[in-house]
């Protein structure tokens, strides 16, 4: 099994992003079974206020993820991975994210 899943999320700041000057996206996975991913996703870096500001300054943001598995995978076998990151200042005070994940896993074969 190779199956993509996307996640689009606006993540508010509490004052105005100028810049970004420093991001990483990070899984991090609580429990995976047979039917189902659960963890976060941890955004975190640095930003100025405005370009010209010399201060810059940290955030950190948890993403819950949970994805149901439909197709009968090996749980011991499941890899999740991010595949794609981008993000967008999308309002002043507002960053918005599209991430894609990637998730392998052996399929297990029904017996008759």
């Amino acid at each position: 099994m190779n199956k993509k899943v996307k996640i689009e999320k606006e993540i508010n700041f509490s004052s105005m992003i100028g810049e970004i000057t420093a991001i990483q996206l990070e899984k991090n996975i609580d429990s995976i079974n047979s039917d189902e991913i659960e963890g976060k996703l941890v955004l975190s870096g640095k930003y100025k206020s405005t370009v010209a500001s010399q201060i810059e300054e940290d955030f950190n943001y948890e993403i819950p993820i949970q994805i149901t598995i439909t197709e009968h995978i090996d749980p011991n076998t499941i890899k999740v991975e991010i595949s794609d990151f981008i993000y967008e200042i999308n309002n002043p005070d507002s960053l918005k994210c599209f991430i894609e994940i990637r998730i392998e896993g052996v399929e297990l074969l029904e017996e008759s």
